[in-house]
């Protein structure tokens, strides 16, 4: 059995969107219906009624709004006992509210289904998302060109739109940043509109419109010609260019739901080619001058980010260990005599949980080319507060396989930004930044980190600390294991270890921007903040 929310496609400014809900049901008569519907994305069109129709016609049907965009949906027979017949095929219609909304797409998701029979048993049931699709839609796109260094490549933006648009506005970017835009000008579909553009950091907005009130016709192909310079160090290789922040209207203003986007590429070829570094000649050998130098650079290369927020460590880094457990990724790796402050996803070695091997737990970056850097930075949060002989390490290699320690972590009380400069390892070809979790050889704490950001062009954070360790946390650190088992079986939780009634002075750091405002924080238990004010 199952319950299918159908589609529906409707013009623009449609104030009564109907969406019919269908009952397979071969078997078994149905004598009441309920789940939950979410729309997505929400804030577009809300249900506005239901009503029950064909085989659930003199049936009783409600809804209520769960949440925002959320809404509960109930079908029954208050009157009597009877049933839905089988194959009642559509049972309900579902009214929305599009008066406003010129062009949208919305899916409307099915949830906590629950189908019943006459007796009150639960029938097993299946269930069918659904979509309401408002007006036309508009998909852009860019296509792609090739060039060398200084050249000028050009692209079209090409628009599929299937009602008239009154105006268009969109921002473009490059990565790598090796173009610039040197010119637009519009097309056959766009003559006598007007093109501005201006610079928003690392990339060119640009708005189309016609003063005159024309509009661009139903159809599709190109609506302007966009010039990009290549740069002169642009090495070869692919730059994309991409749309952001896209928005087209109708003749009346209304926004049309943009239903794709494609990017476009300037391929440089054959690129920028680098003057030969520390080029050596030997003389003296008749009719023969040997030539030796070191291979090229190669692009900086752009700066590196990893918040673990896919739940796994990504699959271009690298982990070893002895344990039976290693590096992973987790929301809490708190364990009975080593808990973790609450963060979000984050790596972990915990030896506390492990109670084995825990010396070799190295965590990995994928190779990385230094080369041209011009300020070489590593900054990450981290959590390790040196427990029971654990010691936590940043090392580094030029093979990716013998490492030279360049920093020992020092103990903190909660999670600090850490900020390691890596500015004499700039120019390498291949670059390995280890994270080493070592236990020394006893059953020891563990380390856990977050937000890794590898910059090739400076910026260092600073590292705070507000809190310290109470008597008890110092105690726990600096204690042989087994004594802190001893007098704490049942282990200890993160609060217990930490003097919340004497924060730490503050740390001020100096500020470009002036703070024009502040927000206050309360908490029941010293780790878990609701923003009060």
């Amino acid at each position: 059995m199952t319950v299918t929310v159908g589609d529906a496609t409707v013009d623009g400014y449609t104030s009564d969107i109907e969406v019919p809900v269908i009952l397979t049901n071969p078997n078994d008569e149905v004598a009441g219906i309920q789940f939950d519907m979410e729309l997505s994305p929400g804030g577009v069109v809300s249900l506005s009624s239901v009503d029950a129709v064909g085989g659930a016609t003199g049936f009783s049907i409600d809804y209520n709004t769960v949440s925002d965009d959320v809404y509960r949906i109930v079908l029954y027979n208050a009157a009597s006992n009877s049933a839905i017949s089988t194959n009642a095929d559509t049972i309900m219609t579902l009214h929305f509210d599009g008066s406003t909304v010129v062009s949208s797409q919305i899916d409307l998701l099915v949830s906590g289904l629950i189908v019943s029979d006459t007796s009150g048993g639960t029938i097993s049931s299946a269930s069918n998302d659904g979509s309401i699709t408002i007006g036309h839609v508009v998909s852009m796109s860019l296509t792609s060109g090739q060039g060398d260094i200084n050249e000028t490549v050009s692209l079209t933006v090409d628009m599929d739109n299937g009602g008239v648009v009154g105006g268009v506005q969109f921002d473009l970017f490059d990565t790598p940043d090796n173009v610039t835009i040197s010119d637009i000008t519009t097309t056959t579909r766009t003559d006598g509109f007007t093109v501005t553009t201006s610079d928003i950091g690392s990339g060119t907005r640009v708005l189309v419109y016609d003063n005159a009130g024309n509009n661009i016709s139903a159809g599709t192909g190109a609506i302007l010609n966009v010039d990009f310079l290549i740069h002169s160090d642009a090495y070869a290789g692919d730059v994309a260019v991409f749309f952001s922040d896209v928005v087209v209207s109708d003749d009346i203003g209304g926004i049309y739901w943009i239903a794709e986007l494609d990017t476009g590429f300037v391929t440089v070829s054959p690129g920028y080619m680098e003057e030969p570094h520390n080029l050596v000649a030997t003389s003296g050998l008749d009719g023969m001058v040997p030539l030796a130098w070191d291979a090229p650079f190669g692009p900086v290369g752009s700066d590196i980010e990893e918040d673990f927020e896919d739940g796994v460590i990504p699959d271009d880094w690298t982990t070893t260990t002895n344990s039976s457990i290693g590096w992973f990724v987790t929301q809490d790796a708190s364990s009975a005599f080593w808990p973790v402050p609450a963060h979000t996803w984050y790596a972990c070695s915990n030896d506390d949980a492990a109670n084995d091997d825990g010396s070799v737990d190295y965590l990995i970056t994928p190779a990385l080319n230094t080369n041209g850097a011009s300020d070489f930075q590593l900054s990450f949060a981290s959590y390790y507060d040196g427990a029971y002989s654990q010691t936590a390490h940043l090392e580094v290699s030029t093979d990716g396989v013998n490492f030279t320690e360049v920093y020992t972590l020092p103990a903190s009380a909660e999670w600090v930004t850490e900020t390691v400069d890596l500015n004499d390892y700039v120019n390498e070809n291949e670059f390995y930044i280890a994270f080493h979790s070592n236990d020394n050889g006893v059953w020891a704490s563990g380390w856990a980190i977050d937000d890794i950001m590898i910059s090739f062009t400076g910026g260092r954070l600073a590292r705070n600390i507000h809190f310290d360790f109470n008597e008890l946390g110092q105690w726990v650190i600096t204690a042989d294991k087994a004594e802190v088992i001893d007098h704490y079986p049942n282990g200890l939780t993160y609060q217990q270890k930490v003097d919340w009634d004497n924060p730490l002075e503050p740390q001020h750091i100096n500020r470009d921007i002036p703070v024009t405002g502040y927000n206050v924080y309360r908490s029941d238990d010293g780790a878990n903040f609701d923003m009060i004010t």
